[in-house]
Order: structure tokens, then C-alpha cells, then sequence
């Protein structure tokens, strides 16, 4: 490394996810915490928004939940589960110490739909196979890159530990898993994208919680006969607060002395659009993150099962299938090795249970492949999780054919 970059001239940079000021390098633009709103969002407040922490849950459990596999393509077009591969274990059941693959996946997809960024780095052994996957706090990495022209970038990551001091791990030690880019290095935040909806929301649920503090009813005007000094009106108010203000004081018996006299200032909370404000809120936060509203407990009353159905068909389509694919493509690439790659390897995640039909439909569906010889008995009682029989891989109309020695595969 010449002189230049050691003392971070202008051909080095440093960049970091939650470094606002390299957003106007990007964007154009600076992106700040402060809203319209005034209200500052990050992330850790978004995830007290109902709404984002339903969305985040759903999608990383969902993902977290299909099963990982390690495949090896043959040469008929077909692929065999190559579980005695050295990957399979780390991506299957284990990736390190103290995490479970689900464990694993859902915080990676977490830290992915909030920050548009994950982090792993790759423990390797002497022998630079990778034994470890330990995930990274993506709040606390940092890229350092060196740009010499088209093609010859030189990209590392700094990471800050615990102990406040930093480390610089070279790319190859790195799995960064990035959200939708802008940009070369970093995924794009919803968060930071949406942060007025963010901060519309967190309005919302904190003018909510205000008014119920008030007893769940707006302020009103106590009228008292002649003047009252500025102590006689603190003491009056203080007073007048503690024994009505708060849920505690709701309903209570006021007690009105002397000339003392109350007047309400009524105010309907649906005509202040509060309720509809909530709930549109809830529609634009799920849009954002492309889940069906539905799925995170907000009912649409004009849908019916069907439509459910198939909603939640296009949910797999069009939310859960994009994901899968471009995590599949990063562990090709930054898992798996180019000798891997080369004798047929890949990593991919097993879609056929996540959008189950019901019993009648799908016994339908096997009755139709089975009859018409592209699906076999044994392939059929896999999907249905029931362990293969005798004779069950044979492709045979059952109608027409008999199994010889074995029975039917369906009716045990």
C-alpha cells in the first residue's frame, strides 16, 4: 500500500452504513434522523412501531424456516443432496457456536430488512476452508475503498469492537448481504428511505398514548369567579391534575368548590382522523416491506378465502422468492468455492411446503402427476413428509399399472 493511501488520501475512502454523511455522495442529498415530523427515527425506534417489528418477524422467520440445502447438480438435469459436503453443516444445522441455522437466518434477515445490510465473518481453518459464521452488529462496520480506476477497486471492512478497538477484515473474510444498492457497496435502508412514514407513525402512537394519559379525553377549562393569583392558579391546576388527569382519574367524582366550574372542550377522535391515521399508516408501513397486511394480523374485511389464498401466493412470489434468490446467489458466490461452483455445488432453499394447498386440492394435484407418470409414489409421500416405500420410485399409473410386489403408496 503506497504512501497516498496510508495517509487516506484522495483515492481511499471510509464509508459506513449509519454515516449520514455519506449519503450526499450517493443520493445527492443529506439523510439526517430529523423529520418533518421533528421526530428522530433510527432503527432501534422503528422497531417499536408495531407495524415494522410484525413485518421484520414475519419475513425472517418465514426465510429462517425453509430448509437450506447444499445440492450437486447430475448430469440428466437432476440434483442430489450432497450432505457429506463441507458447507452443509455450517449452512444446514450449525453456522457457529452459540447459533442455530434458524437462529442464524432470521437475525441476518432481520439486520437485511432494517439497515438494507448484514455481516458475517467466515472463521477459516489453516487450510482456509470456512468452520465458522459469526454475524457482525452492521451499525459497527465500516468499508474502506480504494478506487484506482475501473476495475481496480480494493475493498476491506473495519469493524469496532466491544472493546472500542477496531479491526480491518479483509474482503474474502467478509459475507455482506446487501438489500437493494444504489451504490457498489451498501444496500439501501427502508428505514432511512421511509423515515417520514416511520416518523407518522411513531406521531401517531404517541399522540395516542397522550390523549390516554388524559383520561381519554381532550383538556378542558376550569372557570372560577375573580382572579386568582399566579400561586392560587398553579395550585389549582396541580391539583385539579392529580385527582382527574391520567387513566387512574378517569370516571372519578369531581368535587367543585365555591365557584368553581368545569367546561369540557369536546373533541371527536374520529373526526381528528386519529384512527384512520393509524391504520393508514399500517397499510404504507406493510407496502414498504411488501407484506400483505392481512399477514400481520390487520384484516381486510372485503377479503374472502380464496382471495387469501392467492394473496398469499403472490406474497411467495413476489416478496419471499426475490429474497431467497439473491441470498442463495450471495452463498454461491461468498460461501461456496470456485472448485465448488466448478463440480456442480449450490446452495438453495427448499420452497415446496412454504404455500401449502389444502389436503382435498393437493391429493387432487398428486392424483394428476401420478396418474400421468411424472411424479412417483416416493417423490409424492416426500412432500407429504411420509418415509418411502418398496416399489415407490417406480413411475407408473396406478389406474392401469400395478406395483408388483408393493402397494399402493398413497393409501399407506
Amino acid at each position: 500500500m503506497g504512501i497516498l493511501s496510508r495517509l487516506k488520501g484522495p483515492f481511499e475512502k471510509r464509508v459506513s452504513i449509519d454515516d449520514p454523511h455519506y449519503w450526499p455522495n450517493i443520493f445527492g442529498k443529506l439523510f439526517g434522523t430529523q423529520t418533518l415530523s421533528n421526530i428522530d427515527v433510527n432503527f432501534d425506534k422503528a422497531t417499536t412501531i408495531t407495524t415494522v417489528f410484525a413485518c421484520v418477524t414475519l419475513l425472517s422467520e418465514i426465510v429462517a424456516s425453509l430448509p437450506l440445502m447444499v445440492y450437486r447438480k447430475r448430469k440428466d438435469g437432476g440434483k442430489d443432496v450432497a450432505d457429506g459436503h463441507w458447507a452443509y453443516e455450517l449452512l444446514h444445522d450449525k453456522p457457529n457456536e452459540f447459533q442455530t441455522s434458524f437462529e442464524h437466518r432470521e437475525m441476518y434477515m432481520g439486520h437485511l430488512e432494517l439497515t438494507g445490510n448484514a455481516f458475517d465473518f467466515l472463521v477459516r481453518n489453516g487450510n482456509g476452508q470456512i468452520i465458522e459464521i459469526v454475524p457482525l452488529d452492521p451499525g459497527k462496520v465500516q468499508a474502506t475503498f480504494e478506487d484506482n480506476g475501473p476495475g481496480k477497486v480494493k475493498l476491506s471492512y473495519q469493524y469496532k469492537r466491544d472493546t472500542a478497538d477496531e479491526i480491518t477484515i479483509p474482503t474474502k473474510d467478509i459475507w455482506h448481504k446487501r438489500g437493494m444498492a444504489l451504490n457498489r457497496y451498501f444496500g439501501v435502508s427502508r428505514i432511512e428511505k421511509a423515515k417520514e412514514a416511520m416518523a407518522l407513525a411513531l406521531a401517531a402512537e404517541g399522540y395516542g398514548s397522550k390523549f390516554f394519559s388524559n383520561a381519554a379525553r381532550p383538556s378542558g377549562i376550569l372557570k372560577v369567579a375573580g382572579k386568582l393569583n399566579e400561586d392560587q392558579e398553579a395550585r389549582l391546576k396541580r391539583s385539579w391534575q392529580d385527582a382527574q388527569g391520567g387513566l387512574e382519574g378517569a370516571f372519578k367524582v369531581a368535587l367543585l368548590q365555591g365557584d368553581l366550574d368545569w367546561k369540557p372542550i369536546s373533541e371527536n377522535n374520529e373526526k381528528s382522523q386519529f384512527f384512520e391515521t393509524r391504520e393508514f399508516q399500517v397499510q404504507e408501513i406493510a407496502r414498504l416491506f411488501r407484506v400483505p397486511s392481512v399477514l400481520i394480523g390487520h384484516p381486510d374485511k372485503t377479503m374472502t378465502y380464496a382471495s387469501v389464498e392467492q394473496l398469499v401466493l403472490a406474497f411467495k412470489t413476489f416478496t419471499i422468492a426475490p429474497i431467497v434468490i439473491r441470498l442463495e446467489q450471495s452463498m454461491n458466490h461468498h460461501i461456496l468455492t470456485e472448485d465448488d461452483r466448478k463440480k456442480g455445488f449450490f446452495v438453495q432453499h427448499k420452497l415446496e411446503n412454504f404455500v401449502r394447498a389444502d389436503i382435498a386440492t393437493r391429493y387432487q394435484a398428486y392424483e394428476i402427476a401420478r396418474r400421468n407418470m411424472w411424479m412417483s409414489a416416493n417423490e409424492i409421500r416426500a412432500l407429504e413428509n411420509m418415509d418411502p416405500i418398496e416399489g415407490g420410485d417406480e413411475f407408473i399409473n396406478p389406474n392401469t399399472q400395478s406395483m408388483g410386489s408393493g402397494e399402493d403408496a398413497l393409501s399407506e
